[in-house]
C-alpha cells in the first residue's frame, strides 16, 4: 500500500520530539489548559484544507512563545541554583587531619550482620524520637545521630550508647543487614547503624558533620540540574515549561567538587547562552522543524487539491 502525504504528515506529528513539545500539553485530565494542535489528519478534506494552511502558523505562534518563557525562565532557575549551591558551599566545613580510632574494651556484641560493637565503638545513624510523657510540658524531640557504646549487655543482647548531649540509648540486634532496633524511654525504632571513623565523640561528629554536608552539597548540585533540565509541568504555573526548549548536556555539569563549582557554573551559564542566542541551537532546532513540518504540510495541500 502506497503512503500518502497524509500519512507523512500524520506520522511526523505522531513521533517528533520537538514537534510535539510544541504543539502539545497533556497536563492532569480535565486540565482546562491541555491543548494538542498535533493530532491526526482524518477524512474532512475541507477541514484538513484549512488545518493545513495554519499549522505551520500555529507552531510558529507556539515556538516563539515557549522560547521566550523558557529562555526567562532559565535566567531565573539559574540565579536561583546558583545561589543555593553557594549556600550548601558556605555550610561545607573542611575535615580534620586525622580521624583516630575509639579504644574498644569488653566483649563484642554482634549488633548487625555486619558489625560487631564493643565498649567504646563510636556509631551514626539517623533517627528522631518525640517523647512525650504524661507531663506534656516535658515533651521533647531526641535525636541520635552519633554515639558511643557506653556498655554491652551481652546476656540481654543489647548495648548502651550515649550521645554528646547526654541522652542515652539502647541498640538491639535484628539478624539484619546494616539495621538494628533503638530504643529510648520506652519507644523503639528500626534504624540504620553504621561505625564512623574519630577517637572520640567529637571527631566522629565533626566528621560526620563534613561528610552529610559535603553529600547535601553534591545532592542538590545533581537534582537542581535534573529539575532544570526535565521541568515539571504538572502545575499551570510552569505549563509552558519544556525539556525539548532547554539546552541539554553530554556529561553531569557539576563534579561535586567545592573548588571547581565556580568554573562549573560558568560553563553552565555559557551553554545557555549558546543555546538561546539569536541564531543559536533552539533557533536552529525551531527552524529545521519548521522546514519539516512545512514541507509535509505543502505535500499535502497538493495531495488535497488533485
Amino acid at each position: 500500500m502506497q503512503t500518502t502525504a497524509r500519512d507523512t504528515l500524520n506520522h511526523l506529528l505522531a513521533t517528533d520530539p520537538f514537534l510535539r513539545e510544541t504543539l502539545v500539553l497533556n497536563q492532569e485530565p480535565h486540565n482546562p489548559n491541555n491543548y494538542d494542535e498535533a493530532y491526526a489528519f482524518e477524512d474532512d478534506a475541507s477541514e484538513n484544507l484549512s488545518r493545513a494552511k495554519s499549522l505551520l502558523a500555529t507552531y510558529n505562534r507556539y515556538a516563539k512563545k515557549l522560547r521566550k518563557h523558557n529562555l526567562t525562565a532559565t535566567k531565573i532557575v539559574l540565579k536561583a541554583l546558583k545561589d543555593q549551591a553557594y549556600a550548601h558551599k558556605d555550610r561545607l566545613i573542611d575535615p580534620l587531619p586525622h580521624y583516630g580510632a575509639p579504644t574498644l574494651t569488653g566483649e563484642p556484641l554482634q549488633l548487625t550482620s555486619t558489625l560487631q560493637v564493643q565498649a567504646g565503638s563510636i556509631l551514626q545513624s539517623s533517627a528522631c524520637f518525640w517523647i512525650r510523657p504524661n507531663d506534656l510540658a516535658q515533651a521533647r524531640i531526641v535525636k541520635f545521630v552519633v554515639g558511643q557504646v557506653e556498655a554491652v549487655n551481652l546476656a540481654e543482647g543489647y548495648a548502651t550508647v550515649r550521645t554528646s548531649d547526654g541522652e542515652r540509648f539502647t541498640l538491639q540486634p535484628l539478624g539484619r543487614t546494616d539495621t538494628a532496633l533503638l530504643g529510648c524511654d520506652g519507644q523503639s525504632l528500626e534504624v540504620p547503624i553504621l561505625p564512623i571513623a574519630g577517637a572520640t565523640l567529637e571527631e566522629a561528629e565533626h566528621k560526620h558533620a563534613h561528610d552529610t554536608r559535603l553529600q547535601a552539597f553534591i545532592d542538590y548540585l545533581q537534582t537542581s540540574v535534573e529539575k532544570y533540565t526535565h521541568p515539571s509541568v504538572s502545575s499551570m504555573y510552569y505549563s509552558h515549561a519544556r525539556a525539548q526548549y532547554r539546552p541539554t548536556f553530554d556529561h553531569a555539569p557539576f563534579s561535586g567538587n567545592p573548588e571547581t563549582l565556580e568554573e562549573e557554573y560558568a560553563h553552565v551559564e555559557s551553554v545557555c547562552t549558546d543555546f538561546y542566542r539569536d541564531g543559536g541551537l533552539l533557533d536552529q532546532l525551531i527552524d529545521t522543524t519548521g522546514q519539516k513540518l512545512d514541507a509535509a504540510l505543502k505535500a499535502y495541500r497538493q495531495e488535497l487539491q488533485r
